[in-house]
This record gives C-alpha cells, structure tokens and sequence, in this order.
C-alpha cells in the first residue's frame, strides 16, 4: 500500500506543469535594467518595454502594461509564449504605435502560437496625427500553413486602427475576438478590409467596425484556408468602403443580431453571402448597394437560411439574388426606428417588426445582450 500511495504522489509530481504562474509588469515609469523579478511589481520596479516584459514570460505568465503609448511592436522581434496572457492595465488605455513606415506589422501571431490573450490594448499603425504608416496593425505570419495554424488566439476589448492596408489580416482556428473597435484602416478600397478573417471555427462578437476602405469584415480565403464554422454575433459595420460583410467562404457560419449600416458601394451590398449557413436577426439598413445579396451571381440552396432579418432602405434592393435559400419571417417595412439616422435602430411602439419572428435561441441574446422572448422580433433588437 506504502509503495502504491508513493508511486501515486509521483505521477502527481510528474504531471504537474512545469511553468510556475507569475505576473510581471511593464510602466512607462519602469526600466529595462531592472531585473525579472523585480519586474513582478509594477511602477519604477517594472520593465520599461513590452518587449522586455515578454522576454521575462514563460507559460502561463501574464504582463500588465500600464498606461501610455509604446513606440513599439508586439510578437515580432520575439515571439509571446504559449499559454499567457498581456493586457492593459485599464482597457485601451495603452497604444502600442511603432510610428514607423518600414514596420508592416504591429501585432504579429506566428504559426502554430496557441492559448495567448491579448486584452484592452489598441494596436495603431498610424502617426500620432493619424496618418497609416504601418502596413497591418494585427497580423498572422505569410509562413503559418494549415497544418501550423495559430490556435486559442483571443483578442479582446481593444482596438484596431491606422492600418495602411488591413486592420487584421490573420488565419488561424478557435480564435476569438470581441468587444473592440476596428477603424480607419486602408487606402485600397478594393483590397484592403478592416477585418479579413481567415480563420475557422472562431468567434467574432461585440465589435464596431467602421470607416475602413474596403470590407468592414471578408470572410474570405485566397490562399489555400478554408474559414468554416464561424459565429459572427452582435457586430456593428457602418460607413465602410466596400460593404458591411461578405461571408463568401467555407460553410456552415452563424451571422446574427448584427447591425450593419450605411456602408458604401453600389456595385455591393450591406451582406454579402454565399457560403451556407444560418442568417438570422440581422438589421440592415441604408447602404449604398444592397441589402443582403448573394454573391457572385450564385444560385443559393436550403442550406442558406434567411430568418428574422428586417432589410430596410437599401439603394440597390433588400433582399436580392436570393431564390432558392431558405427564407422566412425577414421584413423588408419601415419598422419605425427610433432614430436610424444616429445609429440607433432600437424599435418604436407599434413597429411592423413587432412579434413577427419565428424563435430562434441562435439569435439570443439580441444586439444589447438581452434575451429574446417568443415570439422575437425581426431584427438585431428586441422591443423593450
């Protein structure tokens, strides 16, 4: 029995981690010379540098920055180590912003990197007065291939901006991002998107994309990936170059309760669809092209669901291209909204879009994060 329990400790020994979990610092009132461990108390005790902050982490650390803005990059000089976590000390009030024209990427995520949290930090690529030097404020490296993808990426609560090209150009799978904002990014109209979304089996929430040259967001893979399986929940897109969102690869996505407004190009459309899958409770209002429209001239199938969504407004039509998916309870009547001018697209009493939709618990909470009672209502908002 002795030698049974010793033998049982030891396996418990062995399998436990190796790391040890350790909090370190980074202040603008820090310096580099100070040690890694004194760089476990913040202020003058931390480091002066991100990137001296990260050469002190291993698995399972996290690094808090405090406030101000760094003259520098995030993962490409080293490489952030598994399994960690860097974030401001107060959400976004830390500007990571090179400055620096010969520096394509702010935020670079090498292959196969997995389980980082990167949380309320704001990846500019611009000057201070604005303009967009650094090609990509966040990006995944031109080496990553399917089979080294980065997996387990969160990006949260931050924001994404100044971006002479993209605002994220990344591919990967389970990745998430949420709650940031996502603008200004671009000088193509054509190519160069606030988001473009590689990635599979990933989640994209809670995030205001606007004022980008081309896409606010395009699902999209020209280069051998394959982004599937993808939930894209309670965004807002407006004044975009190109369109809202264009989800025109892989199959089997979530695209719900998002807002998407007054974004531009007539020859496009607020949602652009062709990939399968389930569209629901989505309001779509004012854009310069269409409402929501199937991409590229394709003939849809049961596998795209169209439900709940109230398509109002658009210059270029509501619904169309669209024969053959499977549609029901999307309105095309003005529904009474409070104020869509200022982006407000909350329903007024006696709205046309009250209680017209069939239940879909995919499509709950709605835009606020309230939960929707049957029978819904058609669109991002629930009436309240």
């Amino acid at each position: 029995m002795v030698r049974l329990l010793v033998g049982l400790l030891s396996l418990l020994v062995w399998t436990m981690p190796s790391w040890a979990v350790t909090t370190r610092y980074v202040s603008t009132r820090g310096n580099d010379r100070n040690s890694c461990d004194t760089s476990q108390s913040p202020g003058a005790s931390a480091k002066r540098t991100i990137d001296a902050g990260v050469a002190c982490m291993a698995e399972g650390d996290t690094l808090i920055i405090e406030a101000g803005t760094y003259a520098e990059t995030l993962g490409l000089t080293r490489a952030i180590p598994d399994r960690t976590t860097i974030q401001a000390e107060v959400a976004r009030t830390v500007t990571l912003r090179p400055n620096n024209r010969n520096i394509d990427v702010v935020l670079l995520i090498r292959p196969s990197q997995r389980d980082i949290t990167l949380n309320g930090l704001v990846f500019d690529g611009g000057s201070p007065g604005g303009a967009r030097r650094s090609a990509f404020p966040i990006a995944t490296d031109a080496a990553t291939t399917p089979s080294t993808l980065s997996r387990n990426i969160h990006i949260t609560n931050g924001k994404v901006t100044n971006g002479r090209h993209s605002g994220l150009l990344v591919v990967g799978t389970h990745w998430e991002v949420s709650g940031n904002e996502i603008f200004n990014n671009g000088t193509d109209s054509t190519f160069d998107h606030g988001v473009y979304w590689q990635v599979d089996h990933s989640t994209f929430t809670d995030n205001v994309v606007h004022d980008n040259s081309a896409w606010g967001l395009q699902n999209y893979s020209s280069a051998g990936f394959t982004p599937s399986d993808n939930t894209f929940l309670r965004n807002r897109f407006y004044n975009n170059g190109d369109g809202g969102m264009t989800v025109t690869s892989g199959n089997n996505h979530l695209v719900a309760s998002n807002l998407i407004y007054n974004n531009f190009n007539a020859d496009s459309g607020g949602l652009v669809i062709l990939s399968t899958g389930r569209y629901y409770n989505n309001t779509v209002y004012g854009n310069t092209g269409a409402g929501i429209v199937a991409c590229c001239d394709t003939v849809l199938t049961s596998n795209h669901i169209l439900r709940n969504n109230l398509v109002v407004n658009n210059r270029g039509g509501n619904l169309v291209g669209l024969g053959g998916a499977t549609q029901s309870n999307n309105l095309t009547c003005d529904p009474g909204f409070v104020n869509a001018g200022a982006g407000d697209f909350h329903l007024t009493a006696g709205s046309c879009a009250i209680d017209r939709g069939a239940t879909l618990p995919a499509a709950s909470p709605d835009f606020d994060g309230v939960p929707r009672v049957a029978p819904y209502e058609v669109g991002a908002l629930e009436f309240r």
